[in-house]
């Protein structure tokens, strides 16, 4: 339920610090993991969650991204960040199907 009410703020674009902090938990991430994973400080997670400053909207949009994964069983945004981030090695061989 928490995770549908995440994805209708989000839609909605709802940016407040409430929304934030209520998606950030909803995804079980501490603000130091959100914030490796997006490539800021946890302190601007806790700007954005305080109201002292707003999220940038690329930011907000992959939040939105998490949290819509989450509601569908998928971790597609979450998996894609962590190997951005270092946080998982990029695959040896990769191969691609097309059609």
């Amino acid at each position: 339920m928490r995770l549908g009410i995440c994805c209708e703020l989000a839609n909605a674009g709802v940016h407040t610090g409430e929304a934030i902090r209520l998606m950030r938990e909803a995804l079980s991430l501490r603000a130091m993991d959100l914030a490796r994973l997006l490539d800021l400080t946890p302190e601007t997670i806790s700007h954005w969650e305080t109201g002292k400053a707003r999220p940038n909207r690329a930011a907000f949009v992959t939040l939105g991204a998490l949290i819509q994964d989450a509601f569908d069983g998928r971790t597609t945004t979450r998996d894609r960040l962590a190997v951005l981030s270092g946080g998982r090695a990029y695959p040896r061989a990769l191969s691609v199907k097309l059609g």
